[in-house]
């Protein structure tokens, strides 16, 4: 009991931005990594859901991997609450939330749920997959307003 308080109250919100940091850094790699040993798939005009499809050569490999990057968010989030909590309670929930959403939604549920692009409809992996990306990526587009909200209501940043 006494080592899991060290780590949620001590250790995670003193260094989990170096696990958000390895969450950017491990998630924005990972199409230009993995493409390298994925020949046939054009980053550019592919989804990176594509990597976990279950006819991809690289499919292992990336399941994990948006596990990892998924667990790096997880990790952060009470780093991110304990910077923003001070400057609003809501905001720096709604803030952890987005981050949350992101990191189980696209990444996690992403390693769990794969696609089959071969299938004519979309099964239940499938569709816990889209519904998780779907809820992530609205996470990724809300926290940017958030963080404006939160340095205008600290004083930080000019109003426009």
């Amino acid at each position: 009991m006494r080592c899991q308080q060290h780590l949620t109250y001590v250790f995670l919100p003193k260094y989990g931005f170096y696990f958000l940091l390895l969450g950017v850094i491990s998630d924005l790699s990972t199409p230009y990594i993995l493409g390298l040993f994925y020949p046939k798939l054009n980053q550019m005009t592919t989804v990176i859901s594509v990597f976990g499809d279950v006819d991809s050569p690289v499919r292992r490999a990336f399941l994990v991997w948006s596990v990892v990057s998924g667990l790096f968010f997880v990790l952060s989030l009470p780093a991110l609450y304990h910077l923003f909590v001070g400057t609003s309670k809501t905001l720096a929930i709604l803030a952890v939330a987005t981050v949350g959403l992101y990191g189980i939604g696209d990444c996690i549920f992403t390693g769990l749920f794969s696609i089959n692009t071969n299938e004519s409809s979309w099964n239940l992996s499938t569709w816990i997959h889209n519904t998780g990306s779907g809820l992530g990526y609205a996470g990724f587009l809300l926290f940017p307003l958030l963080l404006v909200l939160l340095y205008r209501q600290s004083g930080s940043v000019a109003k426009f």
